[in-house]
């Protein structure tokens, strides 16, 4: 970014990794990854340039994998998005994820895949299968579905316009837009049944649940939400394996730790932030919630504490970060959930 700020003008071709990217349907006109750059090439010479960043490719050729070498080509940027000064912002987000640098690339040859990634890299094999359930839910899902679907099924927000936002986030239900811990459930609920058929070893099963749920939080992007479910299951099937009880604040301590260790600076992105109050507010009044509720019947108690628990701890969190306080979010969620 350092080096842009000097150059603006300069057109640039970058050599890096692919970290991450996003689905590519047929016909679109615009497409972002994040890579690794590690040299550059400005005039005749060739220097070494190490950093991150945010390629936003109009008119793209073909999709790019983790892992892939890639040779782009265009202008720099060391603006990455609209900021509104005390909130957070994309800015922020690519910030912190060690991204400082935006790169403008246009057309076919604007970015050309210059080697293959390693066969061991299992995000490359999960956003290639990403892909391709991307491309099946295009041909078979209505349009007037598909943005949602991409988005609660492979965490593709891309598609989704901030007007049909702001609509989930005065109505308290944005948390289903994100991967997370509903969403994770769900899976988790389904593999487990489906090996219990065919898989009788307990160990094996729950090797393969853990490998299952890893998969799936890599495919819908590996955010924070759904890698802290991921980890969090993981501890209870492995307290399962291995005979121990399973703990529930253990496995949400350890999914913190992990990331204080990865990215301590994740520990100020307001999405992580209100996934583990979510989760916390749930461990802590749940119980005494559905205590309290008595009268009530017990098919109903539990989601019931459940929908109400959980906007305890986030709803001092989500009303500064997005200005506004929904009130309806217990009665909302308690419908959104079940039909999710």
């Amino acid at each position: 970014s350092r080096y842009a700020a000097t150059c603006p003008e300069t057109q640039y071709v970058l050599d890096g990794t692919v970290r991450s990217s996003e689905v590519l349907l047929d016909g679109s006109d615009f497409s972002q990854f994040l890579a690794d750059v590690d040299t550059a090439v400005v005039g005749d010479s060739q220097v070494s340039l190490p950093g991150g960043v945010v390629v936003r490719w109009s008119a793209p050729a073909r999709p790019v994998f983790p892992g892939q070498r890639v040779r782009v080509a265009g202008e720099l940027s060391v603006a990455l998005g609209r900021v509104n000064p005390g909130l957070q912002s994309t800015e922020d987000h690519l910030r912190r994820r060690g991204i400082h640098t935006a790169l403008y690339a246009r057309g076919p040859e604007g970015v050309v895949v210059i080697e293959r990634a390693p066969w061991w890299r299992p995000d490359h094999w999960a956003a290639r299968l990403r892909q391709h359930l991307a491309l099946r839910v295009a041909q078979v899902v209505p349009g007037n579905a598909e943005a949602f679907v991409l988005t609660v099924w492979l965490g593709d927000r891309s598609r989704i316009t901030e007007d049909e936002y702001q609509r989930y986030v005065e109505s308290g239900t944005a948390h289903i837009l994100s991967v997370s811990g509903v969403h994770m459930s769900i899976v988790y609920v389904t593999l487990a049944y489906l090996l219990r058929m065919v898989i009788k070893p307990r160990r094996i099963r729950g090797a393969l649940i853990i490998c299952g749920m890893f998969l799936f939080a890599l495919m819908a992007g590996a955010r924070a939400a759904s890698v802290r479910a991921a980890i969090m299951i993981a501890v209870y099937v492995l307290a399962d394996v291995f005979d121990r009880e399973p703990d529930a604040p253990t496995a949400l301590s350890l999914a913190a730790i992990f990331f204080t260790v990865v990215n301590p600076d994740l520990l100020l992105d307001s999405g992580l932030q209100l996934s583990f109050l979510s989760i916390a507010s749930i461990l802590l009044y749940s119980d005494r919630i559905a205590d309290a509720m008595w009268q009530v019947h017990p098919a109903f108690r539990r989601g019931i504490s459940t929908s109400l628990s959980v906007q305890i701890l986030p709803l001092p969190l989500a009303a500064y970060v997005f200005h506004v306080l929904p009130v309806a979010a217990p009665l909302t969620n308690l419908v959104v959930v079940p039909l999710l």
